[in-house]
């Protein structure tokens, strides 16, 4: 049962493969234009990563960076950006700043976004070869003129590989979907704080309307 069970999770694995894509998509225009998709495909890697857990044995722990606290505004009335070289009427200008720099520094953004880009074809190879095998082993003989004897060994090997396979595909999930080194996320933060606060982070402020001029 244990085998059976396994195959079959296999293949729900890889049933939720073509949703990835899509999410990377949003996850770009995010990185690109609206920083609040960024987080719209997280539900599905906190499913991936509970899934490893619970079908592999392979916990993996929430890797997210806490979100910062919204802005307040110092003794004069105004809101201050993070670096405060730039002031602002209301708390939107800051308050985009904020969760930018936070979403573009946080390492789990980025190893989230080569999870969806990669698990389609790495991880749905290892979650689909059992059923594969199986899959070759019940047709071949039929359709493709095989050796029965063949098929039949393919079918065993389908069926005895599941379980490991299940836990392969766990490891393959928690190298992406766990928490970085720590070396590894002051890297990040140091590349997110001068991504989100170049030219670019500052454009959309203006472009949005929330950036005022002091």
């Amino acid at each position: 049962m244990r085998y059976v069970r396994a195959v079959w999770r296999g293949l729900a694995l890889f049933a939720i493969g073509p949703l990835k894509p899509v999410f990377a998509v949003g996850s770009l225009l995010g990185i690109a234009a609206l920083p609040w998709l960024i987080e719209f495909p997280r539900p599905l890697m906190g499913l991936a990563r509970r899934l490893a857990g619970e079908w592999s044995g392979v916990p993996i722990p929430v890797p997210y960076q806490p979100k910062p606290p919204p802005p307040t505004p110092g003794p004069d009335g105004l809101y201050r950006s993070a670096d405060g070289r730039t002031l602002y009427k209301t708390a939107a200008g800051p308050a985009f700043g904020r969760y930018y720099t936070w979403v573009m520094s946080d390492l789990a953004t980025w190893r989230d976004l080569g999870w969806l880009v990669l698990d389609p074809v790495i991880g749905g190879a290892i979650a689909v070869l059992p059923a594969a095998l199986i899959a070759f082993g019940v047709t071949g003989p039929l359709l493709l003129r095989t050796n029965v004897f063949i098929g039949l060994v393919s079918i065993a090997v389908g069926v005895l590989i599941a379980p490991w396979m299940l836990r392969l595909h766990g490891l393959w999930t928690r190298a992406l979907l766990s928490p970085a080194s720590a070396a590894a996320i002051v890297r990040a933060r140091a590349f997110g704080w001068w991504f989100a606060n170049g030219q670019i982070a500052n454009s959309r402020c203006f472009a949005i309307g929330v950036q005022s001029s002091w």
